[in-house]
């Protein structure tokens, strides 16, 4: 966190949801790559976190809760003119 920290301005969402809940889309595609198509009919807690960085850019992390803590399942990075 304290790197983010160096390197992003603002937090635009903090979201947490279950994966079964969403259908992978947008800038969260990626996750197919990471959950079986079993695994994402799961009631997985998740948490999505988007900040701006410093240059306009936009960095998106997910997270799962695993034993009560939120571990690191990916993350994209992309400019903030991208259309998904």
């Amino acid at each position: 966190m304290i790197e983010q920290k160096k390197t992003c301005k603002t937090t635009i969402t903090d979201e947490e949801y279950f994966l079964n809940d969403r259908i992978p889309h947008g800038s969260a595609v990626g996750l197919r790559n990471v959950y079986s198509e079993e695994q994402l009919k799961q009631r997985i807690p998740m948490r999505d976190v988007k900040w701006e960085e410093k240059e306009g850019d936009y960095i998106e992390v997910w997270y799962e809760l695993k034993n009560e803590k939120w571990i690191l399942v990916d993350s994209y990075k992309y400019d903030r003119s991208t259309k998904f």
